[in-house]
């Protein structure tokens, strides 16, 4: 039996001053962020071995997972300086989407995966031959959303100074400001700020490990997975537009990965293999969801396909292997 509980949280204040190329001016970011991510963990494996039946050995497993995100009220404010015509510095908050902004957003994921081994050996020496079999499952399902508002300044507003002066977002958000109309709030969710996914994995797998002569062994077998991955974006403040968003994906895979592997042992503790295997790379659930995000360096907007499909990968390794301590 495993256990494991982690809580961890983190609370920045991040302050970026600097030439903004593309805008051609000073250019001061202001961040603050607290992020919580927890996981509990739980798994039982056990394994069996039957002398009496010629040595099978049959192992098998259960996990249970459950991982959590949250970022409430992330805040930015974006300023731009700029010298008058008397010569004075000053620095204007900017209306774009990262200035003034308030940003909440909550994640959690459940997994559930179970498998079951068997090795059963052909011959009364259980190192010339033996069959080995197994299954495995593994089931995520997650859920996200996020939710956007934005206070805008109708009518501007800048701190004086040469330097940029950290206080600044202070004085502009502020109750009495937003009381007396100077400071609007707004709702800046997007359509697809929020998306459920999934990922289900079922393989079985079949090998045979044999070892003709003492100085050979082969070990070969097929393994075959069947996944499935879907992804359904919805609007966090009104889930019902769920079928006319742009985003949604469900794809099947079969994907049958051979292996082999050849170990030849020219002397004792001396080992020669080569291996050839096929695997299979899927992309992650987030790089398949259509939310949007800007990212800290640069404020570009990044977003994940749902297009994306899985790689197939086909490797060969070589190795040598030699104990030289006497």
């Amino acid at each position: 039996l495993t256990g494991l509980y982690s809580r961890a949280a983190d609370i920045g204040t991040t302050s970026i001053i600097g030439y903004h190329e593309e805008r051609d001016a000073q250019i001061a970011d202001t961040r603050l962020s607290f992020v919580a991510r927890q996981l509990v963990f739980g798994s039982a494996s056990a394994k069996h071995q039957f002398p009496e039946a010629n040595g099978p050995e049959l192992e098998y497993g259960v996990g249970l997972s459950r991982a959590t995100r949250a970022q409430p009220d992330f805040r930015g404010a974006v300023y731009q300086r700029s010298r008058g015509a008397d010569g004075a510095t000053t620095w204007s908050f900017e209306d774009d989407s990262s200035s003034g902004l308030h940003f909440d957003s909550n994640q959690g994921e459940t997994s559930v995966s179970a498998k079951l081994d068997l090795r059963l050996p052909l011959t009364q020496q259980p190192e010339q031959v033996a069959l080995a079999a197994g299954a495995m499952v593994d089931l995520r399902e997650r859920t996200f959303q996020a939710r956007r508002l934005r206070f805008r300044v109708p009518g501007g507003t800048s701190c004086p100074g040469e330097s940029y002066p950290l206080d600044c977002p202070d004085r502009v958000f502020t109750d009495d400001r937003l009381a007396t109309g100077e400071l609007d709030l707004e709702e800046n969710t997007r359509q697809n700020d929020g998306y459920d996914a999934s990922l289900s994995v079922t393989g079985s797998y079949l090998m045979v490990d044999t070892r003709p002569i003492d100085t050979l062994r082969f070990t070969i077998g097929p393994r075959v997975e069947v996944s499935n991955q879907s992804i359904s974006p919805f609007n966090p403040v009104a889930r019902d537009e769920r079928a006319e968003l742009e985003g949604f994906r469900e794809f099947d895979d079969l994907a049958i990965l051979p292996a082999a592997l050849v170990t030849y042992t020219p002397l004792p503790k001396t080992n020669l293999r080569l291996a050839a295997t096929r695997t299979i790379a899927r992309p992650q659930l987030r790089e398949l969801a259509p939310f949007q995000f800007a990212d800290f360096f640069g404020d570009r907007e990044v977003r994940g396909n749902p297009e994306l499909v899985n790689t197939s990968i086909t490797n060969v390794i070589s190795s040598l292997a030699s104990d030289i301590s006497g």
